[in-house]
């Protein structure tokens, strides 16, 4: 039924209750028309109800990662989402499930973080969640070399946050030695310059700067007469000790020996390394002792 029908049946109910039953009776009917017109607008307006909201929650967070969940209330149908640490967006992607957990771990110590996630279609940003504010302190963080041989980190020596060096073994025996830059690690300076034959392993390292620092460890020498055949011929460990100047190596004269363990010292003029069988060397600035 539409508008003019009803209104019609109106006026004949209107007239044929005012002839028959009276005011009563009209007043009745009334109340009967407005229903009815009331459900018959009500139709052309639908209003949609809105999208779930968007939330977000802290799973976890330790001093390298920090693990949240970004969740689209009970709505299953694809949306497209945005994640942002501070005003960087780290993560943008469509979901098809209500959920999805992510984790960061492009993040620094002693430093305080916020992160909101948005809600986006063609016309931009449409809904956004709660913030988390997060505070990363100190701690251990892991952290890889990645080297292309066999690697074994023996010591660690630095003078601040932005310098650090680690010595060991590496199988090509070129890699013994690595400096942090307070970003990454890298390759220090193979140990050449007026060294012959090298080093193959390093076990300690100390200094008083990036440009003064001392390693002790092992190399491998060879000792033969007019043969080359065993036991004329044989290759054998002995102590190392090589300076790093700023500028090169140099190998320290200690009359060969055993492999060192450990070298530190209180200035330039006062070190001490130890090694293999309590062996013990001083040096006072000048020459090394045993």
């Amino acid at each position: 039924m539409n508008d003019n029908e009803v209104k019609e049946l109106y006026r004949l109910r209107l007239h044929s209750n005012v002839t028959q039953h009276g005011t009563e009776s009209v007043l009745i009917f009334s109340i009967v028309l407005f229903i009815l017109l009331s459900g018959c607008s009500c139709n052309e307006n639908i209003v949609k109800p809105p999208e779930p909201s968007i939330q977000m929650n802290l799973e976890s967070y330790s001093t390298y990662s920090v693990k949240l969940k970004i969740r689209l209330g009970d709505n299953n149908e694809p949306k497209n989402i945005e994640l942002r640490r501070d005003t960087q967006i780290i993560y943008s992607s469509r979901l098809t499930s209500r959920e999805t957990l992510f984790e960061d771990k492009n993040i620094l110590q002693q430093e305080s973080y916020t992160y909101k996630a948005f809600r986006k279609d063609t016309s931009g940003i449409t809904d956004s969640s709660n913030s988390i504010n997060i505070t990363i302190g100190n701690g251990w963080r892991v952290d890889t070399l990645n080297p292309p041989h066999q690697l074994t980190l023996q010591h660690l020596w630095g003078i601040q946050s932005n310098y650090i060096l680690a010595v060991g073994h590496n199988s090509d025996n070129s890699r013994t030695i690595w400096e942090w830059d307070g970003k990454k690690w890298n390759v220090f300076e193979p140990i050449i310059g007026t060294i012959h034959q090298g080093a193959s392993d390093m076990y300690g390292v100390w200094g008083e700067s990036e440009n003064d620092f001392w390693v002790a460890g092992e190399q491998l020498f060879s000792i033969f007469d007019s043969s080359l055949n065993p036991p004329n011929f044989r290759v054998q460990d002995s102590a190392f000790i090589g300076h790093w100047n700023g500028i090169t190596w140099i190998k320290q004269n200690i009359h060969y020996g055993r492999t060192l363990f450990s070298i530190w010292g209180s200035s330039n003029s006062d070190i001490y390394a130890g090694g293999w069988k309590g062996s013990l060397y001083h040096y006072d600035g000048s020459f090394w002792k045993k």
